[in-house]
Order: structure tokens, then C-alpha cells, then sequence
């Protein structure tokens, strides 16, 4: 995987969910198909190795039609630092969850 480098825009690292999954923002969660609530730790580290956690900021809808359903959910912050790259994504959970890909929106 090419190292990842941010525009200067907040920069999104977006889960796409295999599944039924919706956010709920008062609680900060995600409601998973089996009901139970649950929220994926998405960080990036960078090439020396300093780890920056994301925080849930945006649903990622699965079309363009107007529906609800959720496809995915997008992880940032806005002072993520723009001069350096970051070679890696983790992606850590309690729950199982089901991805179908990974998108970085820098």
C-alpha cells in the first residue's frame, strides 16, 4: 500500500460495512446487526511511527438515492498533521465486524 498523505481538508479513512449497521450520534455508537451498540478504533500512524486517533465524524451512505442506509462510516480530525505520510491504517474492534473495503478520502 502507497503511504497515505492528507491535502490539508479534514482527511476521512471510511469503513464500507457488509451489513445493517446505524449510527447512533448522541451515544457516539454504532448499532450493529445484532443490536448491540459498538464503535470500531480507527488510527493512522505515520513513518516514524507516532499513532493519531481518528474520531467518527460522518455516515457514508451506500447510494445516492436519498435512502438511509448506511454503507459505511467515515473516521478523521481535523488537525492531522499535512507534512508527512502515514503508512498504515488500524482498525480495531470488540465486536466482529464486516468491511467490504477501506477508502482513504485525503
Amino acid at each position: 500500500m502507497p503511504a497515505l498523505k492528507p491535502s490539508g481538508k479534514t482527511s476521512l479513512v471510511i469503513l464500507e460495512f457488509v451489513g445493517d449497521y446505524t449510527p447512533d450520534f448522541q451515544a457516539q455508537m454504532l448499532r450493529f446487526p445484532d443490536g448491540t451498540m459498538g464503535m470500531p478504533e480507527v488510527q493512522l500512524v505515520d513513518q516514524q511511527g507516532n499513532v493519531f486517533p481518528l474520531h467518527f465524524l460522518m455516515v457514508h451512505h451506500r447510494d445516492r438515492t436519498g435512502s438511509n442506509v448506511m454503507g459505511g462510516a467515515g473516521f478523521g480530525v481535523p488537525d492531522l498533521p499535512t507534512d508527512r505520510s502515514y503508512g498504515k491504517v488500524r482498525v480495531r474492534s470488540d465486536k466482529p465486524m464486516k468491511c467490504s473495503r477501506i477508502i482513504w478520502r485525503g
